[in-house]
């Protein structure tokens, strides 16, 4: 079922593409793609933000649940704090906001901005469950300048952090973690970058014991965390098996996003003729602790790779990639 669950899916797909914007508490149209709605057994959600060029949010925080934020197409500025001290990001780092803490957001660059951020959430609530306004801040915001440093923030857990995006760095076959409780004091959230290349081929049944498949991943579990995957551009194919089942595999492309339920076995792959960008957010604050290879079914996922790779993902139904940056 695309975008819709039942507490039995161990995997839900939506797309940006399909889903409400909405102006949140916040002062920024936002379409929820995890929640509680979508996904009755997630504990992490994911939307998608967009700010016009020279436009501001609204001063808020979020009471219960920290919150990482990647900037997909444009440059965007994080006000913090009771003065909102400027922290400038862009698509070449990640922005954790621990709980609790007051900020805002401003796009003083030319261009419309477009990210995605993720939270922890309360199973069964929406994703903007626990945002609280905070008025008495706006003034700070609205004066505030926009940050043009480029160096990155200390680490402190009080304050948000600016993680640096690390594009040539490549570890665990295509998936990289940025933000995690390794390089800055993050509880319960974590996000890393996928890229997937070469493209999906043959492969014999050597490879496959061997791990050497050119453009798929082996399967892996995650004992406790639950994931989001976001993809940035490509074809991605995801495969997952619950017990007693085989192999399903879902193909994805740019704005698509699936919540993977803790405990699911699952293999990712390029599908597609070009390179394959995602970024995967997850429970575990370190990132991969809990992650367990499986070996005894990387032949089966291959297989099921190998009958979808022909296969297209749907076609957006509702507004265009740009279009929701307006």
């Amino acid at each position: 079922m695309h975008g819709n669950a039942t507490t039995f899916d161990p995997v839900v797909v939506a797309s940006m593409f399909d889903r409400e914007v909405v102006r949140g508490l916040q002062g920024q149209p936002l379409a929820a793609l995890i929640d509680g709605e979508s996904a009755p057994e997630a504990k992490i959600g994911l939307a998608t933000v967009t700010m016009g060029s020279g436009h501001r949010s609204r001063a808020h925080q979020h009471a219960r649940t920290p919150a990482i934020i990647y900037i997909v197409e444009g440059r965007g500025t994080t006000h913090h704090g009771p003065r909102m001290r400027p922290l400038a990001h862009d698509s070449r780092s990640m922005v954790y906001i621990p709980a609790g803490v007051a900020h805002g957001a401003s796009n003083q660059s030319e261009r419309n901005l477009l990210a995605v951020e993720a939270r922890l959430i309360r199973q069964g609530t929406r994703f903007n469950d626990d945002v609280v306004p905070m008025p008495g801040l706006q003034h700070e915001l609205d004066r505030a300048p926009a940050s043009t440093r480029r160096e990155f923030a200390a680490c402190a857990g009080s304050r948000p952090v600016r993680v640096p995006v690390n594009r040539d760095r490549d570890l665990l076959g295509g998936v990289v973690p940025v933000v995690h409780n390794g390089v800055a004091p993050v509880e319960g959230l974590s996000a890393g970058r996928v890229r997937l290349s070469p493209v999906f081929g043959p492969c014999a049944d050597a490879e496959i014991a061997e791990r050497t498949c050119t453009g798929v991943q082996p399967v892996r579990r995650h004992e406790a965390s639950q994931r989001i995957l976001m993809v940035l551009g490509g074809k991605v194919g995801l495969a997952y098996t619950s017990p007693g089942t085989g192999f399903t595999v879902r193909t994805l492309s740019r704005g698509h996003a699936a919540w993977i339920r803790e405990g699911t076995p699952y293999a990712l792959a390029n599908l597609g003729s070009v390179a394959s960008a995602a970024v995967m957010f997850s429970t575990d604050a370190g990132f991969d602790r809990d992650m367990f290879y499986m070996p005894d079914l990387d032949r089966r996922a291959y297989k099921a790779f190998q009958a979808r790779a022909d296969e297209e993902p749907p076609p957006p139904t509702g507004l265009l990639w740009t279009d929701l940056s307006a």
